[in-house]
C-alpha cells in the first residue's frame, strides 16, 4: 500500500477505495431493546445512529487497517445511540483513539465478563482480540474516534444481534 493521507476532520475523508457506511435506527432494530421507540423513530423518518469509513490493508507483509466512526448523540427509548458491537472471529487486536465527544466502550468476552472504558478526547483504548466491543455516545455532541486494527480481521455481528450485548441506559428517565 502506498503512503496515504486521510482527513480526520468530520465528516470524514472522501478517497478512492474507502469503505463508507451509515447505520440508521431502522438497520439496528434488533440491537435496541425498545421496539416501540424504534418504530416511532422509523415512522418519523428514521435517523442516523452512526457512520464509519475504513481502509482495509490489502498489501503483502505487515500493515495496518484503519478507519473513523462518528456516533451521533441521541437515544432510542432509554438507550443511548451505540454501534452494533462485534467480536473478532480471527486473531487481532484493535485500538480506538477518541477525537471528539464523550462516551463509553463496552467490552465483553465470550465468558460474559464486562468492562467499560471511558471515551473522551485524547484517550486511547486498547482492545484485546478476545473482547467484543460496542461504543456508546453518552454525550450531547457527536462521538468521533479513529480505530486501527490488524488487517484481515473478520467481524461477528450476528452473535451480538442474536444473544444481546450490554448497552447504557439513561438513568434520568
Amino acid at each position: 500500500m502506498a503512503p496515504t493521507i486521510a482527513s480526520l476532520v468530520t465528516p470524514g475523508p472522501i478517497l478512492d477505495g474507502v469503505g463508507h457506511s451509515i447505520r440508521h435506527v431502522s438497520e439496528m432494530r434488533d440491537y435496541f431493546a425498545d421496539s416501540a421507540s424504534v418504530d416511532a423513530i422509523v415512522g418519523a423518518g428514521d435517523r442516523e445512529v452512526y457512520a464509519f469509513w475504513e481502509i482495509e490493508y490489502q498489501g503483502l507483509g505487515n500493515g495496518l487497517s484503519y478507519g473513523m466512526t462518528t456516533v451521533q448523540p441521541g437515544k432510542v427509548g432509554r438507550e443511548f445511540h451505540m454501534t452494533k458491537g462485534h467480536y473478532h472471529t480471527t486473531e487481532g487486536d484493535e485500538i480506538y483513539i477518541c477525537l471528539e465527544g464523550q462516551g463509553v466502550v463496552i467490552l465483553r468476552n465470550r465468558a460474559g465478563d464486562v468492562k467499560e472504558c471511558e471515551m473522551r478526547p485524547g484517550l486511547l483504548i486498547y482492545i484485546d482480540a478476545g473482547w467484543g466491543h460496542r461504543t456508546v455516545n453518552t454525550g450531547t455532541t457527536p462521538l468521533v474516534f479513529v480505530s486501527v486494527w490488524a488487517p484481515g480481521i473478520e467481524h461477528d455481528y450476528e452473535t451480538v444481534r442474536r444473544e444481546g450485548y450490554p448497552s447504557i441506559l439513561d438513568a434520568e428517565e
